[in-house]
């Protein structure tokens, strides 16, 4: 199932498949998954998921695919720390995730890329309109060399608003939408997906749009 013992996973307690619980496997056998009991990325606070509980567990695996499957909390164990026991899933029940399962938030932070066929390896440093764990929407200035389908590799600069510190995330990534803004024809929209970046990172770029999204709910904007 291509779980591993130690990995970050994101759990989803509603049908809205929003996954703002992060915890690690602690356990993997062939009865049960272990998990530490979870922290709400919104409130940064321990929250403990009852027995009897129907949940939908999301997580990356090594070869970067994306994958969820739902499952029930069907105990709890200590080993050093409190743990929360899991029922572990047919292979059949495991479904491979689609970008959309990832929260978007409205963002403006920078990001420096290169395009990957750039012989001279320029770096051109924008900023984003929104953010998610699967990819971003930035506005460049018109005309430019970018074009759908072109490969890039870059930087995003994460800043963490409940920690207050900045976090820097590697990232290749993929061209495939550009758009003119009906105001302001002299910018382009280009919407990027990521096409490869560590399990580790993506976390910290989910980890920054649920702080962003409460961080805009506070403020009433969404």
């Amino acid at each position: 199932m291509l779980l591993q013992i130690n990995q970050v996973v994101f759990l989803s307690i509603n049908h809205k498949q929003e996954f703002s619980l992060k915890t690690r496997i602690a356990e993997i056998n062939n009865q049960y998954i272990s998990i530490e009991i979870p922290i709400n990325e919104k409130t940064g606070k321990i929250e403990k998921i009852p027995i009897g509980r129907r949940i939908s567990l999301f997580y990356i695996a090594k070869d970067q695919g994306k994958y969820m499957f739902d499952t029930t909390v069907i105990g709890e164990k200590r080993d050093q720390v409190e743990l929360l026991v899991l029922e572990i899933p047919k292979p059949e029940q495991i479904k491979q995730a689609q970008r959309r399962n990832f929260l978007r938030v409205p963002t403006s932070i920078e990001t420096s890329f290169q395009l990957q066929d750039d012989p001279l390896k320029e770096w051109f440093l924008v900023k984003t309109l929104d953010l998610s764990g699967g990819g971003m929407q930035i506005i460049v200035p018109a005309p430019n060399k970018l074009y759908q389908g072109m490969k890039i590799n870059g930087w995003l600069a994460i800043p963490y608003i409940i920690e207050d510190k900045i976090e820097h995330v590697q990232y290749e990534a993929e061209i495939v939408r550009i758009m003119t803004p009906a105001e302001n024809e002299k910018v382009r929209w280009v919407s990027i997906k990521f096409t490869s970046i560590t399990e580790t990172s993506r976390a910290k770029v989910i980890r920054y749009c649920y702080q962003r999204q409460v961080q805009l709910r506070k403020k009433g904007i969404i």
